[in-house]
């Protein structure tokens, strides 16, 4: 059994390989080609242990991970865990990755694929809300799909902001970082919004107007009771999608504001449908477009496979007899 740590996902993964694992874990969504049971929720309300299996055709896999959300204060990150990746057939286990770093790295590719194929195709700028790892992930990935030449940071923790933009200046030289003293003066200059906190409660302003023609994501709240867009984003959004239709159940950014009526159900689509489509209507990338991930057990299967594979190829992850 291989085990995969975060040293060597970092020094040799790309994260244009996973993106790419994680679109067919979206198409394969739409296909129904996978037997995913409802994620479990354990532990403290406030301090959540989840449980997320994921079965396909040739392999499955099961994350055991914990968010903390204090973790930050600790200098720890908020969310700890691992993914154990098994063979199908026999049940044999393959890999045991670093569930931490699997997770933060296919997350921020679950947005970037949402801004490839509903942001603007000549998006240049960006404002990321949190400076946490999960924001370096989702600039990272945003990046790598969409021509940013501007980066705005704001995080109501302001002593992370100035580490947060020195690690992301070493890996994107070519990028311009602004440090914003609030998250409104963020919006205001971006194309693309991303919040990835974990805040309970709306982290950018109720403001209609700063939001039309945007890209606007959630990638932050995961419970009911949480939310970090407000109710102008919903409201001036022409299209929202999510990654999940388990989404409105799961998370306040979608539940609300359907319990409110300021949207219903059939208002929301899934990703997967438009990178499915035949024929994508650019018409889109023009309009206000938001999309909510709480991300699902089958992203993390897709993305331990592409990175297993890699690792047996590169002969240079650990190798452990059980």
């Amino acid at each position: 059994m291989l085990v995969i740590n975060e040293k060597y996902m970092k020094e040799n993964i790309y994260i244009e390989d996973v993106i790419n694992s994680i679109e067919q874990a979206l198409l394969i969504q739409e296909s129904g080609n996978f037997y995913q049971p409802d994620r479990i929720h354990l532990g403290e309300k406030e301090n959540p242990f989840l449980l997320m299996p994921c079965f396909k055709e040739d392999y499955f896999s099961t994350k055991l991970i914990t968010v903390y959300p204090k973790n930050n204060e600790v200098g720890e990150a908020v969310t700890q865990g691992v993914t154990l990746l098994n063979d199908i057939k026999t049940g044999k286990p393959l890999a045991l990755l670093n569930g931490t770093y699997l997770t933060a790295l296919r997350t921020g590719c679950v947005g970037g694929i949402s801004s490839k194929y509903l942001a603007k195709k000549d998006a240049s700028s960006l404002a990321i809300i949190g400076a946490g790892v999960q924001s370096l992930f989702q600039v990272l990935a945003t990046c790598a799909v969409r021509p940013i030449r501007d980066v705005y940071v704001y995080s109501r923790t302001e002593s992370r902001v100035n580490s947060f933009i020195k690690e992301l200046q070493l890996q994107l030289p070519h990028i311009n970082f602004h440090k914003c003293n609030s998250s409104k003066v963020a919006v205001e200059k971006s194309e693309i919004v991303i919040c990835a906190t974990t805040s309970a409660n709306p982290v950018i302003p109720d403001d209609i107007n700063l939001y039309k023609g945007k890209h606007i994501i959630g990638i932050g709240s995961y419970q009911p009771h949480t939310r970090e867009l407000p109710n102008s984003v919903i409201q001036t959004a022409d299209y929202i999608y999510t990654d999940t239709l388990f989404a409105i159940k799961e998370c306040g950014d979608l539940g609300i504001p359907i319990k409110n009526n300021l949207i219903k159900k059939e208002n929301i689509q899934t990703l997967g449908k438009i990178i499915h489509s035949t024929k994508l209507d650019d018409s889109r990338l023009n309009s206000t477009t938001v999309f909510k991930s709480v991300g699902i057990g089958l992203f993390d299967l897709c993305a331990a496979e592409a990175i297993y594979k890699h690792a047996l190829k590169n002969g240079k992850s650990i190798n452990i007899d059980l």
